[in-house]
């Protein structure tokens, strides 16, 4: 069965692969390139695109060199998410 994600659960996802891809050593950070979101997320390359700019205008996500990294306010978004979710299902 095909099922459409919201926005709000795309930027979730995102924001989850950008936070939760830390790097194997101190010099690389912890983020993720726009591949590996692609990947993980399940978005084509017109729709990650759309998604981070958004995000980052909104200050969730900041960019690194070719890796975006979940910001603190993006980190309160993915937790105040997750403490809705229930409420709404």
């Amino acid at each position: 069965m095909f099922c459409h994600r919201s926005e709000l659960e795309v930027m979730k996802d995102i924001l989850i692969t950008t936070a939760s891809n830390a790097g194997t050593n101190e010099e690389e950070p912890s983020g993720a390139n726009k591949k590996y979101m692609m990947d993980n997320a399940v978005l084509s390359y017109k729709q990650l695109k759309s998604y981070l700019g958004l995000l980052i205008r909104k200050n969730f996500i900041r960019k690194e060199k070719n890796i975006f990294i979940t910001t603190e306010k993006g980190l309160e978004f993915l937790e105040k998410y997750h403490n809705l979710k229930p409420l709404v299902e």
